[in-house]
């Protein structure tokens, strides 16, 4: 809780869900009650 990250990214772009390295899905990011979370839209095959 407080951590900040900074992207250098626009809630219009697509974002990919990274695990050790490797892409496991894709999502875009979306606002929440005024947070922000990120929308999966499809998860990849490994």
């Amino acid at each position: 809780p407080g951590t900040i990250v900074e992207l250098e990214a626009t809630k219009s772009d697509p974002v990919h869900l990274m695990v050790n390295g490797k892409i496991i899905g894709d999502g875009e990011l979306v606002d929440v009650e005024g947070k922000l979370a990120v929308k999966v839209l499809g998860w990849r095959s490994t």
